[in-house]
């Protein structure tokens, strides 16, 4: 949980350990233990990969959500979709084809 007492040094130290030790430190520095494990095993996996075309974005995409998890308790792809809001399309009478008035 985000504490108040939590600032830009505890921030760049959970950043740092993402991307140089393993993504899920930042996680795992804050006692989520199930959450920094997944992580952290994604990291590994995809540090073997390292050298295929997958392996860095995978692990950019772990640390990344592991930090944010972290930071705001949301991840990344609940930040994303955050940025679109959801619209209900209106139900209009008139597009009703249940609606009994055909021609």
């Amino acid at each position: 949980m985000p504490q108040s007492s939590i600032g830009p040094i505890d921030n760049a130290v959970k950043l740092i350990g993402e991307f140089v030790l393993l993504p899920g430190t930042s996680l795992l520095l804050d006692g989520n233990f199930k959450s920094g494990v997944a992580h952290a095993a994604i990291g590994l996996a995809a540090r073997a990969l390292l050298w295929s075309s997958l392996g860095a974005p995978i692990m950019f995409l772990a640390a990344v959500d592991s930090f944010s998890q972290s930071t705001s308790e949301k991840s990344l792809f609940t930040h994303i979709t955050d940025l679109f809001p959801r619209t209900e399309p209106t139900r209009n009478e008139s597009t009703n084809l249940d609606s009994g008035s055909r021609p």
